[in-house]
């Protein structure tokens, strides 16, 4: 086939044959771009199959992970189905095991990252199940990415053979699927487990003479320890491996993000997610029953016991503590305890940031902030928060009994410094949450006066039934990305607040729950809906700083940016200390155009806690759109000395090297970032560097794989459609990646309409498609005192719709010191324009009398 061409794409070599048809390298002749595609023996499927098949990779093409080689089309010609998907250059695991096991970090590392891919299809019920070291290859920034999901179908449906037998390949199957059975998302993490043992022995733990004997070896065939053929493997890595290959799924790890998050446990040196745990202080036991007198009681005698250890043995925990909650683990089934276990994680670190205003020297990183950024381990969060506690966990539930292990971890040592395990009655949630947050209390060794013991009780309730559905509303809540999430959080906090009318917490995180569905669905019924709960926390309890937070966070989005201002401050005045109440003032004061309360604002987050790097990070961003750009350098160096490998802070730097004009700069810092991953933001950003260097077809690559990650971003649609209009032959791809940029902008505006950035976007957009009345009406829409910080986009926007008049006046109103001239000097869109003389005497100008 090599020469000929299927539907647009030419192709020009064979990389490699396989059970479901023969891979060749192609040239995308619309995109031009080099793609692999796969090709499906005709005779391999039935009509119906086919059908079933092209409706079923669809949409695994919606898959976007790092750790997945994205699917870009499938379809048929000539009876003939292929799918397209991303070329991934580089050597397979099967490979790299010519030469032997790798080392035991890698494989680790390996397995984590496999995981982490196989999470994000199996949340949309897409299922491999035949996940091989040859389907994963090391790409090229040594990233593994699983190749063929293409052909995954969801978990009730029947895979199609592949040429000569059952798809799957026999050494890697796990015993359902050997024999014909029913299969779901675990029979991946057993094929997982395979591959990992694989690179950790350099051989297979069912590896037989014949296929048929393998299949009976998976089937009933205990495999040896993987240290029984590489003594230096831990035990926990031994554990690990055989609870992924337990012959019964309920036996394994029940997901794919639990099995990854163990891998990074076992990783960073901790058993904590172990059922096999070793305290070192006795088991604190409750019986079933317990009066809320009781609980408050035994709570106090935590309490005073911790405050007597503390007083007569020397502390092993620091006195500064910069503190990260790990999501806890699900030991066996994840129903019902994983809804569960996620609120109480968000509610350990909600409690934990109550009492940061008690206590001089305690930071808590936000649970959203941790969840978002997937951290897993202590030696993520030292690396990315530069955390020194790591607060790690695990759940079980067997019969009516629940025992929850509470794990404190000095993230410098990677070392366990304490743990806690709390037994406790499955109905009693009341329980579970007084006695985890008392033995979190405890282990930090944290002694609280009564006022700080009152902020952890604010809002709560005492209606044992509204609090069962408020945790789980919390859980749900804390995964928002998952399918059905918010519906479900929702759902539950509805019947906390019906079983106590007065929950001032439920309803505060009803208010969230509906502003994430007005967000998800861009219809304004549902913002609607936030705010009326919002202000009913508020109202019932006047008090609660975190209502007051959250319904300014959600006015400040709506545009109510005084009503927004007015709920900082009332947060403040109850809890002086709230370094995310100043962070969130001094954004509406910004948006309101007070900018020199806006940094004054910033400036008091940052020393009310001067050890966290996003106070730094907020700040600096307020002084890059102000165009202090030297300032902003100052505050994100700030920010990447608290934690040098975070990726946010890089990529923050690199943007002001490229307001500056050094843009080779820029894109060195954004390589550091993409070495350790691919991400849709690096990616974007490398592509901005390349287009300001005119490298526009190395721009057009960046963006694209931004897209294969997350093609949601309008920012990288507009970034896009920019750089297609400067590669011959592009317009048509330039147009329509403009009204992409749009549709999506425009859907976020409709929740977000006070938010200028969006206007200046669009006004940009609509410029280069030549459609001047939409153009000049978003830049109307964008304030005079706010217009500074899109000066250049505005200008642009004149200079493309052809009133270079308006252009040059904006940038005369809107006087800027010299660093801030870089995108109008660069970009090639602007050329004409910066040679203007006028413009060239308004510049000179400009740069005479400065002002900020």
């Amino acid at each position: 086939m090599i020469g000929t061409t299927i539907s647009h794409y030419r192709i020009t070599g064979k990389l490699g044959q396989g059970g479901m048809g023969v891979v060749y390298r192609a040239e995308d002749t619309r995109l031009q771009r080099t793609v692999a595609i796969k090709v499906l023996p005709g005779d391999a499927v039935t009509p119906d199959e086919r059908e079933r098949f092209i409706r079923e990779a669809q949409s695994a093409a919606q898959v976007h992970h790092p750790n997945i080689c994205p699917v870009y089309e499938v379809d048929e010609e000539n009876g003939r189905l292929f799918f397209v998907m991303a070329l991934v250059e580089g050597p397979t695991l099967r490979s790299l095991l010519k030469e032997g096991p790798i080392p035991i970090e890698r494989a680790i590392e390996i397995a984590a990252q496999v995981a982490s891919g196989l999470a994000a299809a199996h949340n949309q019920g897409l299922v491999h199940r035949d996940i091989k070291s040859a389907n994963i290859v090391e790409g090229l920034y040594g990233q593994p990415c699983i190749l063929d999901f293409g052909l995954a179908l969801r978990s009730d449906a029947s895979r199609l053979t592949r040429t000569g037998g059952s798809l799957g390949t026999p050494a890697y199957m796990s015993p359902e699927q050997a024999e014909g059975g029913h299969v779901d998302h675990r029979t991946d993490l057993w094929s997982l487990g395979v591959v990992l043992y694989e690179l950790l022995t350099g051989t297979l733990p069912f590896r037989r003479d014949t296929e048929l004997t393998t299949l009976y070896a998976i089937v009933h065939d205990a495999p040896k320890p993987p240290s029984t053929l590489r003594p230096e493997i831990p035990p926990a890595v031994d554990e690990l491996v055989l609870m992924c290959l337990a012959k019964d799924p309920a036996q394994r790890f029940q997901s794919a993000a639990d099995l990854g998050q163990r891998l990074r446990q076992v990783q960073s040196g901790l058993s904590a997610a172990s059922p096999m745990v070793t305290l070192d202080k006795p088991v604190v036991t409750r019986p079933r029953r317990r009066t809320t007198l009781w609980l408050a009681l035994a709570a106090a005698v935590v309490l005073v016991a911790a405050i007597a250890v503390w007083r007569w043995l020397p502390s092993r925990v620091p006195e500064r503590k910069e503190i990260v909650v790990l999501p806890l683990t699900v030991i066996g089934p994840e129903q019902p305890l994983r809804a569960l276990t996620d609120g109480l994680t968000e509610i350990i670190t909600a409690k934990l940031t109550q009492l940061e205003q008690f206590q001089g020297k305690l930071t808590v990183v936000p649970a959203s902030d941790v969840r978002a950024r997937k951290i897993a381990s202590a030696e993520e969060a030292r690396k990315v928060y530069g955390a020194n506690l790591v607060i790690s966990g695990s759940a079980q539930q067997t019969g009516a009994r629940v025992e929850c292990i509470l794990n404190l971890i000095n993230a410098q040592t990677l070392r366990q410094v304490s743990s806690r395990s709390i037994i406790l009655d499955a109905g009693n949630l009341l329980a579970l949450r007084d006695g985890a947050v008392a033995g979190v209390i405890d282990l930090l060794e944290l002694r609280l006066t009564a006022e700080a013991a009152g902020a952890v009780k604010a809002g709560e309730t005492g209606a044992p039934a509204a609090y069962a559905q408020y945790l789980r509303g919390r859980g749900y809540l804390a995964r928002y990305d998952v399918k059905g999430n918010v519906d479900l959080a929702l759902a539950s906090l509805q019947d906390a607040v019906k079983q106590d009318p007065e929950f001032a917490l439920a309803y505060a995180a009803l208010s969230e729950a509906y502003w994430w569905k007005a967000k998800m669905t861009s219809d304004r019924h549902w913002a609607d809906r936030a705010l009326e709960y919002g202000e009913k926390a508020v109202k019932l309890n006047p008090g609660l700083v975190v209502a007051h937070v959250k319904l300014g966070q959600i006015y400040s989005d709506s545009g109510r940016i005084e009503d927004a201002i007015r709920e900082h401050q009332q947060a403040l005045r109850i809890s002086p200390g709230n370094a995310e109440a100043y962070r969130n003032l001094g954004q509406a004061y910004a948006a309101a155009g007070r900018y020199s309360e806006a940094e004054a604002a910033y400036l008091e987050a940052v020393k009310r806690r001067p050890t966290d790097w996003l106070a730094h990070v907020v700040l600096g961003i307020f002084y890059y759109q102000r165009g202090r750009y030297p300032e902003a350098r100052t505050a994100y160096q700030n920010a990447l000395q608290l934690t040098p490998d975070n990726e946010v802070v890089i990529r923050n730097l690199a943007g002001v090297h490229m307001r500056l004009g050094q843009y080779a700069e820029a894109a060195g810092l954004i390589q550091k970032t993409l070495a350790s991953g691919p991400s849709t933001r690096g990616y974007n950003l490398l592509g901005i560097a390349y287009y300001y260097q005119r490298r526009f077809r190395e721009a057009s690559s960046a963006l694209e794989s931004s897209l294969d990650i997350d093609n949601s971003i309008y920012v990288t649609w507009g970034n896009l459609g920019t750089v297609y209009r400067w590669l011959p032959g592009s317009e048509s791809k330039a147009r329509a990646a403009f009204q992409r940029a749009i549709e999506l902008a425009e859907k976020a505006q409709r929740i977000t309409p006070a938010d200028h950035n969006i206007h200046a976007n669009l006004a940009e957009y609509y410029s280069k498609l030549g459609e001047k009345k939409q153009t000049l009406a978003e830049i109307q829409a964008i304030p005079e005192s706010a217009r500074r910080p899109y000066m250049a986009r505005i200008a642009l926007a004149y200079e493309m719709i052809g009133d270079r008049k308006r252009a040059i006046e904006t940038v005369r109103s809107q006087v800027v010191d010299a660093s801030a001239l870089s995108d109008l000097r660069n970009d090639p869109d602007l050329a004409k324009l910066w040679n203007d003389q006028e413009f060239q005497s308004i510049l000179r100008t400009s740069q005479s009398n400065p002002r900020h």
